[in-house]
């Protein structure tokens, strides 16, 4: 009720009465736009939206949206407010509800600069690509919109704090959600990853160097696919031959500049990627190649995972990582993974316990049970077609004996690897310095939570006009926390003040 007299008395105080009202808005037309209605009634200083006024016509028994014409005779009731009260009690309650929603999230909105809103929205969709229902599709959409904002907004002079942003606690668990998302679109996944490397890069300068670590992988395979060229089917461990491969180790000293950064890299983006790449819920093609090595070379340029306490030596990590991407896209050739095992076999000699470490917290446990799980899959499927269970004479893939040899190193590769993981899994449950702890954040979850609800009900979020030319605010944070935990109106307080109305 105070709603519709807010409305009414801002058109009387604009154009003295409602008939003027219609006049200056309509000129000469038959009907107008909520849309128009709206942005005339901003002029004068009106601050609810398109959406609250589509709300709140709607209490008045007009069905429209914000996207619908009014008649005369539709504006013309706002004239008799007392039919606010003949709606049905239900249906009254359910617009007062949706009228505190939206305002909330105007609100919320409205406390928030470029940064967070970004986040906001990429959470919010991320939130309803998760859920059955019709905007699902629609919604993953939009999150790819909200990444290419991103890169937008990482391009401009703001870039830093927009970086800070998605290196925050609240920036991690929305990018790394995206990123283990596995129903979402691939180049969505992708995009995040890349993200999340420029904004390391931005925020911690030449010490997260992403080219360097690009430089380190794209060398490590290169020598990879040179030895595959030229010593494939070579099983002399005397053969191989290594380059040496640097990687930022030069950073060292200035690494204890970013402690609080490294810490929360280490818990909130390292630990739960290992958790995906790691888990056994996922189907064997849970991660395509691709993706697979923008994620270790992401792990490397963030320094992972020699930032464990006590520290691992990461100069053979290229070559680990390189050698495990090897084996994932190999995993149907058994021969191309058999080398791969090699080689892995030929640096943790080198290397001794180095390798299976960084093997571990790269994912391999879940590579090799992936690999002998196909190594199963063939030797049945050779058993069924009563193939002879001897080499063949043409070096087939299919070779039952290099199946075998296959199995073997990968039995003994995953028990080593399944032992440097238990390791693991003991120093993570051991409080790390530094890690923010995981406080509650009110102004992410609350605002993405009512962008959700309002676009569930129709109502869409128009994110253009909040996110251009928005100057930065000290605290806007702590601003939009203030208002998600005291400023929005309960929906029973908004039920039972227009009930009385």
């Amino acid at each position: 009720g105070k709603a519709l007299d807010e409305l009414k008395s801002s058109m009387c105080a604009q154009w003295k009465s409602l008939a003027g009202s219609w006049r200056t808005i309509a000129c000469g037309e038959d009907q107008i736009s909520v849309s128009a209605l709206q942005w005339a009634l901003k002029q004068g200083g009106y601050v609810r939206n398109v959406s609250e006024v589509c709300v709140l016509l709607r209490a008045l028994g007009i069905q429209c949206t914000e996207t619908s014409a009014l008649s005369r005779d539709d504006f013309m009731r706002l004239s008799d407010i007392g039919r606010f009260g003949e709606c049905d009690a239900s249906d009254l309650a359910q617009l007062a509800d949706m009228l505190g929603l939206l305002q909330l999230r105007r609100m919320l909105l409205g406390c928030l600069e470029t940064p967070q809103l970004l986040l906001v929205r990429c959470l919010a969709y991320l939130s309803l690509a998760t859920t059955n229902s019709m905007q699902a599709p629609f919604a993953r959409i939009r999150v790819m919109s909200a990444l290419r904002h991103y890169e937008s907004e990482l391009q401009k002079p703001g870039a830093q704090e927009v970086a800070k942003s998605i290196l925050s606690t609240e920036g991690l668990s929305v990018f790394v959600s995206i990123i283990t998302m596995s129903d979402i679109m691939p180049l969505a996944r992708s995009t995040a990853v890349r993200l999340v490397s420029k904004a390391l890069e931005l925020q911690g300068g030449p010490t997260y160097s992403a080219h360097q670590a690009e430089d380190a992988m794209e060398s490590a395979m290169s020598q990879w696919q040179h030895r595959r060229t030229h010593q494939h089917r070579r099983h002399g461990h005397h053969k191989w031959q290594l380059e040496g491969i640097t990687l930022i180790n030069e950073a060292s000293a200035a690494r204890r500049d970013c402690k609080s950064l490294e810490a929360r890299l280490l818990g909130q983006l390292w630990q739960p990627l290992l958790q995906m790449l790691d888990s056994a819920h996922h189907s064997p093609g849970y991660l395509d190649g691709q993706l697979f090595r923008q994620l270790l070379t992401l792990l490397l340029q963030a320094q992972m995972p020699a930032a464990l306490p006590g520290g691992h030596d990461s100069s053979v990590a290229p070559q680990v990582a390189a050698a495990l991407c090897h084996v994932l896209s190999s995993r149907d050739m058994p021969s191309d993974a058999l080398l791969g095992l090699e080689f892995l076999e030929h640096l943790d000699r080198m290397h001794v316990d180095e390798v299976s470490f960084l093997a571990a917290a790269f994912g391999g446990c879940r590579l090799l049970r992936v690999l002998l799980r196909a190594c199963r899959k063939a030797r049945q499927k050779r058993q069924t077609q009563d193939l002879p269970a001897h080499p063949s004479e043409d070096g087939d893939d299919g070779d039952i004996a290099v199946i075998k040899a296959l199995q073997s190193r990968g039995r003994r590769l995953l028990r080593e690897w399944r032992s440097a993981r238990m390791h693991l899994s003991v120093r993570l449950r051991k409080p790390c310095p530094g890690i923010d702890a995981h406080r509650p954040a009110p102004w992410l979850h609350k605002t993405a939570g009512a962008v959700v609800r309002a676009e569930k009900a129709g109502f869409l979020t128009t994110w253009s006009s909040k996110a251009v030319n928005r100057p930065l605010r000290v605290n806007s944070k702590a601003i939009a926390d203030e208002v998600a935990n005291h400023a929005a109106v309960p929906a029973a307080a908004v039920a039972a003040a227009a009930a009385s109305a």
